[in-house]
């Protein structure tokens, strides 16, 4: 059985040094293809959250952060 997924994850990132010293808020977004339990493929996209949305990363609902994605890893497609 062939399946299509999205995982999404919003986290604190470590870039590397010459970038941020810091860990900074980010969502990412992992659009999966997978046979039964064998991953066949996925593509990964990454997009910087406002350094306030630290406080309240649980919080962050798909929603609010969908339009920011592509198609084909929005919780709802337009």
């Amino acid at each position: 059985m062939l399946t299509y997924e999205v995982r999404r994850h919003v986290g604190m990132e470590v870039l590397p040094s010459h970038v941020s010293e810091y860990p900074v808020p980010r969502e990412v977004r992992i659009r999966v293809v997978r046979f039964t339990v064998i991953v066949l493929w996925r593509k990964e996209y990454h997009i910087a959250l406002p350094a306030d949305a630290c406080t309240h990363l649980g919080d962050i609902s798909a929603d609010e952060t969908d339009e920011r994605f592509p198609a084909w890893v929005q919780h709802r497609p337009s």
